[in-house]
């Protein structure tokens, strides 16, 4: 691994040292279970199932072994001996994998942070559905109707890159302000070898409020952020904007009230001052949580999260933590990309766009309210006009020259960037680790075609080019090796 981590270089130093944990000598000590498997020399190695499980994204693991057998001309193993020999491979492994690549996000020199100093992570847990085998009942429980064998699975998600920092499995009954306990304590730990002048800021959406978890968060010297119910505490619905409130355990927490366009009443506690985060500041900051919510669409329909190759927990956790893998490589790669791509679209870079987030929001919604008032005010110009054509008989203007709402009015913020094509970096990153089997290292190719073609256009429905989504990747994924 390289001295110096920068942004630039993040996604190749993950590369690398991923590629070194799949070549690493005697790997099939490492990830035997029994320490007697994967000893001797047999199709399915423990370096083939390895990189089968961090490719498995698009399609199905017997549609990548014949992918593999058009590749090589060797013959393809069937699906039964894959999950036969996938019983011994010790999922730790792959969890020790997943934590590296979150070692490297930690060094990373020129991180950009929220406010020039914060580094926020968003919490949130989801349900992920499961194979309702009887052992995977017994191991995850399941969710509402018995059949529906479900698992929960909470992230912590860096805001700006898009990094999952932690990630635990747990059943679907277990409470998840024990599991956020546990991220918090699992990221705290890596923070303070990596401090670099930074501040942790912990964004929590409704279910998560607790007094002992804000107690845990205070002892840690973290900054949260947690929307509330309204029956979280008793003296929410007497704050008319902003004011504080004494939790139980004698705490006393910033709140926050604002209505929602919707016309919802919403409280936020905090522990960040009023002076450097006013109303309209801490109402922004908060809706930065959205990106662990996004994390959750690529995780479940991008890298097919519950798509699970087994029917056994086993199975499970080496799908989960390669799945994790797959999204840490991909994250970093549009991260690292993205740096490159503001250079050459002359975009304000991605440190300076979060550095200044709240003020460039603030001007944003300034600037498009604004736009809106001249609209309206347009609009009610052309109506009046036509309404008194219409009064003397004279032929209607053109409905063209009728003034229009503008969809952008762009101006080079959060809005208008060239950014990386998410759907597409997910499949060209699994599809590298296929390509690692062969002894092909093509993860720069794929980096300068992201850079080189940063929103391209996703490939056609199946009915307008009569493939598979998985082939339709791979196609695209063979031209830029090509």
């Amino acid at each position: 691994m390289v001295d110096v981590v920068m942004i630039s270089n993040m996604y190749l130093t993950i590369c690398a040292v991923l590629r070194a944990a799949i070549y690493t000598p005697k790997l099939s000590e490492y990830i035997s279970l029994d320490k007697k498997h994967f000893t001797r020399n047999r199709t399915l190695t423990a370096r083939v199932i390895l990189a089968k499980l961090l490719c498995k994204c698009y399609g199905s693991i017997q549609a990548h072994a014949i992918i593999t057998e058009m590749e090589t001309g060797k013959p393809c193993y069937a699906k039964s001996s894959f999950s036969e020999a996938r019983e011994y491979f010790d999922p730790e492994y792959l969890k020790d994998m997943f934590r590296q690549t979150v070692d490297v996000y930690f060094i990373c020199e020129d991180l950009p942070k929220l406010l020039d100093e914060y580094i926020g992570v968003a919490i949130d847990g989801m349900k992920c559905n499961l194979n309702s085998s009887a052992c995977n009942k017994e191991e995850f429980g399941w969710f509402g109707h018995k059949d529906a064998t479900m698992g929960m699975l909470s992230l912590a998600v860096d805001v700006v890159s898009g990094i999952i920092l932690a990630a635990q499995i747990d059943k679907s009954a277990d409470d998840e302000r024990k599991a956020a306990l546990e991220l918090i304590k699992q990221i705290t730990e890596r923070f303070k070898k990596n401090k670099k002048g930074r501040k942790l800021l912990f964004l929590f959406d409704r279910g998560y409020p607790d007094d002992d978890l804000v107690k845990e968060l205070l002892k840690v010297n973290a900054y949260f952020v947690m929307r509330c119910k309204s029956n979280y505490h008793k003296d929410l619905k007497t704050i008319k904007r902003t004011g504080k409130i004494t939790l139980k355990n004698g705490i006393k927490v910033r709140c926050v009230y604002f209505k929602l366009d919707s016309g919802k009443d919403e409280w936020l506690i905090t522990n960040l001052s009023q002076k450097k985060f006013p109303y309209m500041t801490l109402k922004l900051l908060y809706s930065l949580r959205w990106h662990v919510e996004e994390c959750n669409k690529v995780l479940k329909s991008r890298l097919n999260l519950e798509n699970v190759s087994g029917r056994k927990p086993i199975s499970v956790y080496q799908d989960m933590y390669a799945t994790l893998i797959k999204h840490n490589v991909a994250a970093s790669l549009a991260l690292s990309a993205q740096a490159k791509i503001d250079i050459n679209y002359n975009q304000m870079s991605w440190i300076e766009l979060y550095d200044h987030f709240i003020d460039l929001e603030l001007d944003m919604d300034l600037f498009y309210k604004t736009k809106e008032k001249e609209y309206i005010k347009a609009r009610d110009e052309w109506n009046a006009k036509e309404a008194e054509k219409k009064a003397n008989g004279e032929a209607p203007s053109p409905k063209k020259d009728a003034p229009r709402r503008e969809k952008d009015f762009g101006s080079g913020t959060t809005n208008h960037r060239m950014k990386p094509n998410m759907s597409l970096t997910c499949a060209l990153v699994s599809f590298c680790y296929m390509d690692m089997l062969m002894g092909k290292d093509n993860f720069d190719k794929v980096f300068n075609y992201i850079v080189k073609y940063p929103e391209q256009v996703r490939p056609g429905r199946m009915h307008k080019r009569k493939k598979p989504r998985c082939m339709r990747y791979y196609d695209t994924y063979k031209r830029i090796v090509a």
